[in-house]
């Protein structure tokens, strides 16, 4: 009874407060960029762009709600965070912050507010916050975030700039008997020619399931996400079968592939991988979103490869295979045209490399078990 008495007590003490459950954070913005001297105008192109990259920074972030004022402006701002989330904005009254911070405190997760200039510092200082200075026109991108008392700022467009796309390859790790047999066979193509990459540490063979480019800051909620699906993953680990040898070219090389059958549970994986990235993936990439190749410079088309493995190399054009190596065209064509004996080999490892040149897996970033 004396600890039902203490905690009504507490009920009722933050009831008068006024603050009964605040969430733990909010996160408070001016609308994206807008023409001056409009009422109600869109968001000019700079501004839909922003917008995506908003998206792009909540990525990994919880919201729960979003508020906007009843703006073009303010609901375009969010327009693609909320598509991604399922979320319908709630409309808010502007010139009413004190009802604004009621319905807040009504909330059970983290808030999204869009504002105007001329309303978000009341509104920071409101829920306890440290109010920015006055808000010009072009004062756009800022994010201040509302927590425990606390407030910290990101400017959205620096926050963009800082954050270097790498390329990364989601993949399995064969088996040691797999690995020995690309070994030999990577052996045979720098027999002809040596200038060619080895099978080392730093280009481990492996079984793509998909390449993107994503952000350095995405990666912590990628790793978790895939975390997630690899912890759920109901078949461990995968068999698979290797069943010929296939040449090809990037850029003026030949390049030695080792076929693999489409068996069920390796696309059924694989489509689970391509849909766990799709949240995460940008464009845009260029060389230096790959691991330097002290070689030369990186493929022209192992650059526009990742661009485009979705949609080109994936669904009905996934091809599974082994990469084992390189060299002249037509010594690529020779090896390839030899006698290949099928094996059967498991899959032990998911994993996330950084790229290299011709798609090599050069830089481990994140690895799970599926044993």
């Amino acid at each position: 009874m004396i600890v039902f008495r203490l905690a009504l007590s507490l009920f009722l003490l933050a009831l008068g407060s006024g603050v009964l459950a605040r969430p733990s954070e909010i996160h408070v913005m001016r609308h994206l960029n807008t023409p001056a001297g409009e009422r109600d105008p869109d968001l000019t192109a700079q501004g839909a762009d922003a917008a995506v990259r908003l998206d792009r920074w909540f990525i990994g972030k919880p919201v729960k709600a979003i508020y906007v004022s009843d703006f073009r402006r303010t609901r375009q701002t969010v327009g693609p965070l909320a598509r991604r989330l399922g979320i319908v904005p709630r409309l808010y009254d502007p010139a009413d912050t004190t009802g604004l911070v009621a319905r807040i405190d009504a909330e059970t997760g983290p808030v999204l507010i869009v504002g105007h200039s001329n309303t978000v510092p009341a509104i920071i200082a409101a829920l306890g916050g440290t109010a920015p200075p006055p808000l010009d026109h072009d004062d756009f991108g800022d994010v201040w975030t509302v927590s425990h008392g606390t407030t910290r700022h990101v400017d959205l467009a620096r926050a963009s700039e800082q954050d270097a796309l790498i390329a990364i390859d989601i993949l399995l790790l064969p088996d040691d008997a797999m690995i020995a047999r690309s070994r030999a066979i990577n052996h045979r193509l720098r027999v002809r020619y040596p200038a060619g990459y080895a099978l080392d540490a730093a280009h481990r063979p492996h079984v793509t399931l998909v390449q993107r480019y994503v952000r350095s800051s995405d990666l912590p909620a990628l790793f978790a996400a895939l975390d997630r699906l690899s912890a759920a993953r109901p078949v461990k680990p995968l068999r698979l079968r290797a069943t010929s040898l296939v040449a090809g070219t990037a850029d003026a090389l030949g390049i030695v592939m080792v076929g693999l059958d489409r068996t069920p549970p390796l696309l059924t994986l694989k489509d689970a991988v391509v849909e766990t990235v799709r949240p995460f993936s940008a464009e845009g990439g260029t060389a230096a979103a790959f691991v330097a190749d002290p070689g030369g410079p990186i493929a022209r088309q192992t650059i526009d490869w990742v661009e485009t493995f979705v949609p080109k190399a994936s669904g009905e054009a996934y091809f599974p295979h082994i990469t084992v190596g390189v060299a002249a065209l037509d010594d690529a064509r020779d090896v390839a045209a030899g006698p290949f004996a099928p094996l059967e080999f498991d899959a032990p490892t998911l994993a996330v490399y950084r790229l290299g040149n011709f798609g090599t897996a050069q830089q481990r970033l994140w690895s799970a078990d599926l044993r």
